[in-house]
């Protein structure tokens, strides 16, 4: 079962390599997985459900590298944020729908919550932290916004600069200001 949920995966990519997802649609992605249409509805309700199955996949890797340092508070370094833009640049053809307006809204929703989830982690580990709950919802829509942003115009830059200057990037921009919080 994995390796069809596998093969319609690599069929998406495929896919965007050749179009934007508005123009990918369910029989699209059948006849290039070559999979029944009532194969693929087994595995996913809709092709944004395959979209957003791809980038859960995507960041369940990255937390899982970065899950102890969040023990640590080590979240708040360059390290970290390089792996962020690892994590993207080694996805590069999926990486481009995050420039594809269709998909934005769906993919930024997903990505706050990715963002809630590494922040809460961090609050419970360290409790440095001196935020109402109003005040950290607000954090979370900051971090997720500016980080989505940077990253979707890193990807339409072409991956520009490399990682760990971007990384270099983002750990002033952002990261300082989280740090800031925790006094």
């Amino acid at each position: 079962m994995k390796s069809t949920k596998q093969g319609i995966r690599q069929a998406l990519l495929e896919l965007l390599a050749q179009r934007p997802f508005a123009e990918i649609q369910v029989k699209d992605l059948v006849a290039q997985a070559g999979i029944a249409r009532a194969t693929f509805y087994l595995h996913f309700k809709s092709r944004d459900e395959l979209l957003l199955d791809y980038i859960d996949e995507m960041f369940e890797g990255f937390f899982a590298e970065i899950e102890e340092a969040l023990a640590h508070a080590d979240l708040l370094d360059e390290g970290a944020a390089e792996r962020m833009f690892a994590t993207f640049s080694g996805e590069k053809a999926f990486s481009r729908v995050l420039t594809q307006d269709s998909v934005q809204a769906i993919l930024q929703s997903r990505f706050r919550s990715y963002l809630a989830r590494i922040v809460g982690r961090v609050v419970r580990e360290n409790r440095g932290f001196n935020l109402s709950p109003e005040q950290l919802a607000y954090l979370i829509e900051f971090w997720a916004g500016g980080s989505f942003l940077l990253l979707k115009t890193w990807v339409e830059r072409d991956f520009q600069p490399p990682e760990a200057e971007m990384a270099q990037l983002y750990a002033k921009l952002t990261l300082s200001s989280i740090r800031a919080l925790m006094d």
